[in-house]
């Protein structure tokens, strides 16, 4: 048995996502290799993949609906979607590498790769087993074209609506979204504040604004420091955005109420250090809170999956959703005054996120292909 695990670098959720597979696949000592999908195309065909999908996911979401409605596009053999054709550019060199490299076992974190891997099968008969981990809280748009041997979704309630999309119901595995090791259980909150030389006495909300620091963070800081208690600080996540921290720092000079942190990899243990969560609602991240057990709110999303993503949790009582500012400021004072709200909210989380999905999913692939 040997494994590829495919993402893509167009975010850090799909990205946490197969690291978490690869972490749990190196403890039990199977062989197994990590790549970028668009690593096999060359600079011309992956920005053209990438601003495909991203055109019409963030400028046209009015697509997807259709598409939902009516089915014709991606049910067509004969017609397939941009990304679908995008994708096969770079196919051959993948099923080059797959078959000289003897992987018998492929996963793939993004849609992307998804697409890349059935064209293979069409074309090439490829004989790899492929799996497909779906880390967004919905049936992500062109997901019915693809053709994988099993779905691992994040949550039982969304098999219905997997299946109304064409993706058959015996290939639906109900495991959850896979978080890596450092996520699961959780450190005492002073011991994380001292770790990471935050103050130990005040309210501390954290701010996450995704990998790329994305959101309008600035207004979003100004109203919730102008309703807020002086004591009561805002730790902000910034991501890799250099442009925000300069922002950040030209709006609130020397403002000690807010800290600003660059891109870590000590998100967890921040999580573990904050009394409260703000965050976008990516798949991954919101998953990463809840199996740590944060009490957050939802910001506003970008139309599309982060809907949906917000959408699941607030139905489930697993966090308070957020439609606009006001809005956020009004729930963020609830959430940090009311202290019942806070454990119901975790023990929601609790009852519908699996910890152990990583665990579970390579079990599952394991036993799937033990040769007999």
């Amino acid at each position: 048995m040997k494994v590829l695990i495919l993402s893509c670098n167009t975010g850090e959720g799909h990205n946490s996502a197969a690291r978490a597979i690869y972490e749990e696949m190196k403890q039990r000592k199977v062989p197994c290799k990590m790549m970028n999908a668009l690593s096999f195309a060359n600079h011309k065909t992956a920005k053209i993949i990438t601003d495909s999908f991203n055109k019409i996911v963030t400028k046209t979401p009015r697509v997807f609906g259709l598409m939902y409605k009516t089915g014709d596009l991606v049910s067509n053999s004969l017609l397939k979607s941009p990304v679908y054709l995008a994708n096969i550019l770079y196919a051959k060199k993948l099923y080059n590498y797959i078959i000289s490299n003897n992987f018998d076992i492929i996963i793939s974190s993004h849609l992307f790769p998804m697409e890349a891997l059935t064209f293979l099968k069409f074309k090439y008969n490829l004989k790899a087993k492929c799996y497909g981990i779906l880390t967004d809280y919905t049936c992500i748009p062109f997901l019915e074209e693809t053709n994988m041997d099993a779905y691992f979704i994040p949550h039982e309630i969304l098999k219905k609506e997997l299946i109304k999309h064409k993706i058959p119901k015996e290939k639906i595995v109900p495991l959850g979204i896979p978080v890596m090791n450092k996520f699961i259980g959780k450190e005492d909150k002073l011991v994380a504040r001292k770790e990471l030389k935050l103050p130990i006495e005040n309210k501390l909300i954290m701010l996450m604004t995704g990998g790329i620091g994305c959101g309008n963070v600035v207004f979003m800081l100004k109203s919730l420091l102008a309703n807020l208690n002086n004591e009561e600080k805002i730790v902000v996540l910034v991501g890799k955005n250099k442009d925000l921290i300069k922002n950040i720092k030209d709006s609130f000079p020397k403002n000690k109420r807010i800290i600003i942190v660059p891109f870590t990899k000590k998100v967890n243990i921040y999580m573990d250090a904050c009394d409260i969560l703000l965050t976008k609602p990516g798949g991954l991240s919101t998953t990463e809170a809840a199996v740590k057990g944060v009490p957050f709110i939802h910001t506003l999303p970008i139309p599309g999956c982060e809907t949906k993503n917000a959408l699941f949790y607030e139905k489930c009582g697993m966090s308070l959703k957020a439609n606009n500012i006001k809005e956020l400021v009004i729930k963020t004072q609830e959430l940090l005054r009311n202290e019942k709200l806070r454990r119901k909210i975790i023990t929601n989380q609790t009852k519908h996120i699996n910890k152990n999905a990583s665990y579970d999913i390579c079990n599952y692939i394991i036993k799937s292909n033990i040769k007999n």
